[in-house]
């Protein structure tokens, strides 16, 4: 994904036979990457319409507050709504109907990344990676998102899927909470006769069962993250 912004100052407008086409005047000027709130404004909606398969995890330290505000995912979407300017946690009651753990550990999807030079998506059931476009690169890989294939409350819920991913980002710390291991235990796991079993019986064990999701929304990056799964 390449989120490369290019202003074109004065251009002229040509018309061919109904076909509208800009070029280049004596007085246009070819700004690459400019920074003003407009190519800003343009980056994030880019972002928003062609997500990468996956985010770095977010390097926010995050610590339970005191007062825990319990909420929906309705009460979440009209909190943030309502006060875009304001950080919020939120705790909402949820299931988790619909794990892709083994169907995304058969497809050797378990963790995915975008390349770290040129942003094409890896997959793997490894967690280091390097892409078949750029050898000098090697990625990190996370959790693959879609692990999570939905989750519902009392109000509503959401489900995702290859093509219409969630619109929130998962963190380390909610992955292994849920999951009872980290990227690397799993990693280590993965080439060992039985591993599929294992996963298919831990996929049966976290479905429909009643779990405290914890989101966090960040005004400073307008994004929503789950930070932790509390039991």
């Amino acid at each position: 994904m390449n989120n490369t912004v290019l202003l074109i100052t004065s251009p002229r407008l040509l018309n061919h036979g109904g076909r509208s086409s800009i070029s280049l005047s004596s007085k246009s000027q070819l700004l690459l990457d400019p920074f003003i709130p407009q190519a800003n404004i343009l980056r994030k909606r880019i972002a928003r319409l062609n997500p990468p398969c996956n985010a770095p995890s977010t390097n926010t330290i995050f610590q339970h507050p005191k007062v825990r505000q319990q909420m929906t995912f309705c009460q979440l979407l009209e909190t943030v709504c309502t006060a875009p300017e304001k950080k919020q946690i939120a705790y909402i009651s949820a299931i988790l109907t619909k794990c892709n753990l083994y169907d995304l550990f058969q497809r050797q999807q378990l963790f995915c990344m975008p390349c770290s030079s040129c942003m094409s998506p890896l997959y793997g059931n490894i967690i280091h990676a390097k892409c078949v476009q750029c050898p000098n690169s090697d990625t990190t890989l996370r959790f693959n998102p879609q692990i999570l294939g939905g989750l519902g409350d009392e109000a509503g819920g959401f489900s995702c899927t290859r093509t219409s991913p969630h619109n929130f980002k998962i963190s380390n710390r909610a992955f292994q909470s849920l999951l009872g291991r980290s990227a690397e235990q799993f990693a280590a796991l993965a080439g060992r006769e039985g591993t599929a079993l294992m996963f298919k019986q831990l996929e049966q064990r976290i479905i429909w069962l009643r779990l405290t999701y914890v989101f966090m929304y960040r005004p400073e990056a307008e994004d929503v993250w789950l930070v932790d799964v509390l039991g």
